[in-house]
C-alpha cells in the first residue's frame, strides 16, 4: 500500500464511559480493502468537524446505541437500547458536513438510521411498532447466534447501487437491532428489505456515494468485503482530488452580482460557484469571468446589465466586487493571476473578460484612437491580473466575427483592429480564448505567429453539432499550436442534459487534441449545469466518472488543472 496516496476513512467510535471504543473488525476490513483507517470521537463542532472532513476521503459510521428519540422529535425512549445524546449529537453534525461535500458514505447499523434521518427518512423507535406485511411472520432482528452467522435473508432491488456492488439479488446477512427506518425519503432510496419488509439497505437518489446497511458486514463473510472495496474505490476519486491542483477555467458568478449574490453558500440567490461549494467538490482555483453581453447601443447594454453604465466601467466594477468578496472571505479565498499559486485549504480566484466588446466599443472601424484606447485598457487588464479575454460573445463586435454572427459587423474573421488587439493582448501576457468564435476568427488567430489561444469553454462539433463548438481540424491545430480546449457542462453543447454526455466530450477531445491539451471549463452560472453535475460541489463525480472508465492518476490530474498550469507558465517565461 502507497499511504501517501491510499485512501483515508475516518471511523466512528462507540462511547462506553469515559472511553471511545471501536471494535476492531471495521479498521481491519478497511485496511483489506486498500484504506487507512481514523478513529473518530464525537465531537459536536463545527470547526471539528470541518478541520476533520478536510483530512478524510470518506467516513464510515459504525453501529452502536439507538439514537435519541428526542432528538427526531418523538417522545422519549420506550423500548431500551441505550441512548447517547453526546455521540448523537458529534455524529449528526459530522455526517451532515460529508453530506454537504458529497464525500462517500457507508453507514452500518446505527449508521444507516442516522444517515437516513439525515436525509429525511422516519425512524421507528421499535420494529414492533411498523405494519407487518400481510402473510409474513415478524423475524427476529436481535440474534443470538455468533456475529458472523446469518440470520435471515435481505432481498435487495436489482437496479440499485447495492446490487451492482454485491452482484446479489438475495444475501444472507446477522441482524443485531430493534430499532429500523419506517420509509425512504425524497432524496434517499430504499433498496433492500427483510421478508417482513424490515429496512435493510439505503442509498441516495441523487446519485451521491452514499449507502447505508442494517447488518454488520464488519463480521461477515468475504462477499461483504465488497462494500468495504466500494468505500475505498469511492474515496480514491476524492483523494485525488484533494492531492491535484484543479481548475475550472470558465464560470459566470460576477454577472449574478446585480441579484445581490455572494460567494458564499448562504448566499440567495445560491451561486452555482461558490467558496462551500469550491471545497466541497475539491475545485482549488476558478477563473471568474466578467460577462459583457453584446451590445450595439448604450440602451441595449444598459438593459442587458440592468443599469447605466459602460462596458469597460462595468469590467472595472465587477473587478472591484471580486476584490472585495475575496477581502470578505480572505481567511478561505485569495486572488491570484498565477494558476499554479495553490494554497492549502485555501481558493483561489482568478479574473477573465469575456468579450472583447469591453476593450472598445461602440462598433466602428479602426483607427487611431481605437488603438490608444485598446492599448489602455489592454495596459489595465495587466495591473488587474486578466487571465485572458474571449474574443466575442453571442454577436459580432469590431474585433471579430462570432459563432453566432448577428449584429453589424461586416468582417468575415478579425478585423484590422482584430488582428491589432491579439499581438497587443499576446505581448502583455494574456491569454486569447477562442471560446465563442467563428471559424474565420480562429484561423486568422492561428494566423499570428507565436499566438498560443485556449477555449476557455467550448465542446466538440463531430459529436453535437452546434456552431459553438470546435471542428476536429480546430481542435488539433490549437493542440498543435500548444493550446488548450476546455471541455463545458451547457446541455445544448454537450447534447443532452447529463454528465455522461459531458465526459463524451472530454474523451472526444482527448482522442483528436491529446490528453496534453485539454482542461475543464463549466460555465456554472452562465448555463452550465448538468445533471450529476449541478455546482462545483459535485465536481468529483467528474473524478469517479473518469476513474471508472480507466484513466490513470496522471491523465486526470492534467485535465483539472495540469495542462492550463503548464500553458500559462510557458506564456509567463515567453514574455519575462
Amino acid at each position: 500500500m502507497s499511504t501517501n496516496k491510499a485512501p483515508r476513512i475516518g471511523i466512528t467510535a462507540h462511547l462506553d464511559g469515559d472511553n471511545a471504543r471501536l471494535a476492531k473488525a471495521y479498521y481491519r476490513r478497511i485496511v483489506e480493502a486498500g484504506g487507512v483507517p481514523f478513529i473518530l470521537p464525537p465531537i459536536d463542532s463545527d470547526e471539528v468537524a470541518n478541520i476533520t472532513l478536510d483530512c478524510l476521503d470518506a467516513v464510515l459510521f459504525s453501529g452502536g446505541g439507538d439514537p435519541n428519540p428526542l432528538l427526531w422529535g418523538q417522545e422519549g425512549a420506550r423500548f431500551g437500547g441505550g441512548t447517547c445524546m453526546e455521540r448523537d449529537l458529534g455524529e449528526m453534525r459530522l455526517l451532515r458536513e460529508a453530506m454537504a461535500r458529497r464525500m462517500p458514505i457507508l453507514g452500518i447499523c446505527r449508521g444507516m438510521q442516522l444517515l437516513g434521518m439525515a436525509a429525511g427518512c422516519p425512524l421507528a423507535e421499535d420494529i414492533s411498532l411498523l405494519t407487518l406485511p400481510e402473510g409474513r411472520q415478524r423475524l427476529l432482528h436481535a440474534q443470538n447466534a455468533d456475529r458472523s452467522e446469518p440470520s435471515h435473508n435481505v432481498y435487495i432491488t436489482p437496479d440499485s447501487q447495492l446490487h451492482s456492488i454485491l452482484n446479489s439479488d438475495v444475501l444472507p446477512v446477522n441482524s443485531f437491532h430493534h430499532q429500523a427506518l419506517a420509509d425512504g425519503s425524497e432524496t434517499m432510496r430504499v433498496v433492500a428489505t427483510a421478508a417482513d419488509g424490515v429496512i435493510e439497505g439505503i442509498e441516495s437518489a441523487e446519485g451521491y456515494p452514499w449507502i447505508g446497511v442494517q447488518w454488520h458486514p464488519e463480521t461477515m463473510d468475504a462477499t461483504h468485503n465488497l462494500l468495504f472495496q466500494w468505500l475505498i474505490r469511492e474515496a480514491r476519486c476524492i483523494n485525488l482530488m484533494r492531492r491535484i491542483n484543479s481548475i475550472d477555467t470558465h464560470t459566470d458568478t460576477p454577472m449574478l452580482r446585480r441579484y445581490g449574490v455572494t460567494l458564499r453558500a448562504s448566499s440567495t440567490p445560491r451561486a452555482q460557484l461558490n467558496l462551500d461549494d469550491m471545497r466541497r467538490g475539491g475545485l482549488k482555483k476558478a477563473i471568474v469571468a466578467c460577462y459583457v453581453p453584446q451590445a450595439y447601443s448604450d440602451e441595449s447594454f444598459y438593459e442587458e446589465v440592468g443599469f447605466e453604465v459602460s462596458p469597460w466601467q462595468y469590467v472595472l466594477d465587477t473587478y472591484e466586487w471580486l476584490k472585495k468578496e475575496v477581502e470578505a472571505n480572505k481567511d478561505i479565498a485569495y486572488l491570484t493571476t498565477n494558476a499554479a499559486d495553490f494554497r492549502p485549504n485555501k481558493c483561489g480566484l482568478m479574473f477573465a473578460i469575456e468579450n472583447g466588446l469591453a476593450l472598445y466599443y461602440p462598433h466602428e472601424s479602426d483607427s487611431p484612437e481605437a488603438r490608444a484606447t485598446v492599448d489602455e485598457r489592454i495596459a489595465e487588464c495587466k495591473r488587474m491580473g486578466v487571465v485572458y479575454v474571449t474574443l466575442c460573445h453571442n454577436g459580432c463586435n469590431v474585433i471579430c466575427k462570432s459563432a453566432i454572427a448577428t449584429g453589424t459587423g461586416s468582417q468575415d474573421g478579425l478585423s484590422t483592429l482584430g488582428f491589432y488587439v491579439c499581438e497587443k493582448l499576446a505581448a502583455a501576457g494574456i491569454l486569447i480564448d477562442l471560446s465563442h468564435t467563428a471559424r474565420s476568427t480562429i484561423n486568422d488567430v492561428l494566423s499570428i505567429r507565436d499566438i498560443i489561444p485556449i477555449c476557455s469553454h467550448s465542446c466538440c462539433r463531430a459529436l453535437t453539432d452546434h456552431l459553438r463548438n470546435l471542428t476536429d481540424s480546430h481542435l488539433r491545430r490549437i493542440a498543435i499550436r500548444g493550446g488548450v480546449i476546455s471541455l463545458t457542462m451547457y446541455k445544448g453543447f454537450v447534447g443532452g442534459d447529463s454528465i455522461d454526455n459531458f465526459i463524451r466530450h472530454v474523451e472526444y477531445a482527448r482522442s483528436i487534441a491529446g490528453i496534453d491539451h485539454i482542461g475543464i471549463g463549466s460555465d456554472m452560472d452562465g448555463g452550465g449545469g448538468l445533471q450529476g453535475l449541478s455546482s462545483v460541489a459535485d465536481y468529483h463525480n467528474i473524478t469517479r466518472k473518469l476513474i471508472e472508465r480507466g484513466w490513470s492518476d496522471e491523465d486526470i490530474a492534467k485535465l483539472w488543472g495540469e495542462n492550463f498550469i503548464r500553458l500559462q507558465e510557458r506564456i509567463i517565461t515567453d514574455k519575462s
